[in-house]
């Protein structure tokens, strides 16, 4: 039995990571990091709460951690957990820089210990659909790969981190990752229904934990002969517990780690060429 503590219980600890560590075999919640409000203990009454990072550092039984805070706060907590000898699961992004990111990795490395990165879109059953159609062929050689996320908030939240100007914050830093991973990995379609149940708090008892609706299966379209065929390709199951198994399974050395320091840092690269993109108005060679 792994023990795991939690930095962070905002949305992200809260839905993202509490509930998925507690329902993952071999992985126990031991304690959770909360400076201000009750909600943590009075969620997992079990759970030991404290309110800074030295408190939560002298608890030698934690062996793995989950950092789930605001973006800028990323690097210098998870040097310090590091540091202190313990593995460590950063949410993304990785950091606010590939420099931040990169030091980090190089850290790890000294320290003996595994950094990886919280890409749980991985899990997402339409993702994992397209990963088996593109390895089957049917999709031939992809050449082009369009993907985004639809977003309508025309009022910005009042005090809202992701979206205060700063390093590491806004759509770029908080979408794109999830997408950027899914392009370098593979490709994406829809928003997967184990994010919704995640937020109310609904975490199925058994069995996979996205299942999709017919009505939101993708469509492959094949051209042969000015012929065109569609067909309908069920989302695979799908469980966000998978990842925090394959964390659970590298740290007693029986996996290799699915999220890479490597990979993450070449989410880190692109998110970095957006930016210079953006900032040039010019294409960017990878």
């Amino acid at each position: 039995m792994i023990d795991v503590g939690l930095i962070g219980f905002g949305l992200a600890g809260r839905a993202f990571h509490a509930q998925v560590i507690r329902a993952t075999p071999g992985l126990r919640l031991a304690a959770i990091l909360q400076r201000q409000g009750n909600e943590a203990a009075e969620k997992y009454p079990d759970v030991r709460v404290v309110r800074s990072v030295g408190e939560f550092l002298d608890i030698r039984e934690i062996r793995l951690v989950v950092i789930a805070t605001p973006n800028e706060t990323h690097a210098p907590i998870a040097r310090q957990c590091l540091e202190a000898g313990r593995d460590v699961v950063v949410d993304k992004p990785f950091a606010t820089t590939w420099k931040e990111a990169a030091e980090l990795v190089q850290l790890a490395r000294k320290c003996g210990r595994l950094i990886t990165v919280y890409q749980n879109r991985r899990y997402d059953g339409d993702f994992q659909a397209i990963r088996q159609i593109v390895a089957d062929g049917t999709l031939g050689r992809v050449v082009r790969f369009e993907t985004n996320y639809d977003r309508f908030r025309p009022d910005l939240k009042p005090g809202a981190w992701r979206e205060r100007v700063g390093p590491g914050s806004g759509i770029l830093f908080d979408l794109a990752p999830h997408l950027i991973d899914h392009a370098l990995v593979l490709f994406k379609q829809t928003f997967d229904p184990q994010e919704i149940n995640l937020r109310r708090g609904h975490v199925p008892e058994n069995g996979p934990w996205g299942a999709e609706p017919q009505k939101d299966w993708g469509v492959v379209t094949t051209v042969k002969n000015d012929e065109v065929t569609k067909r309908s390709v069920r989302s695979s199951n799908s469980d966000y517990r998978d990842y925090y198994a394959n964390v659970r399974d590298a740290i007693l050395g029986r996996a290799t780690l699915a999220v890479s320091p490597e990979h993450a840092l070449d989410v880190m690269r692109v998110l970095e060429m957006a930016q210079e993109s953006s900032r040039t108005h010019r294409t960017i060679d990878w």
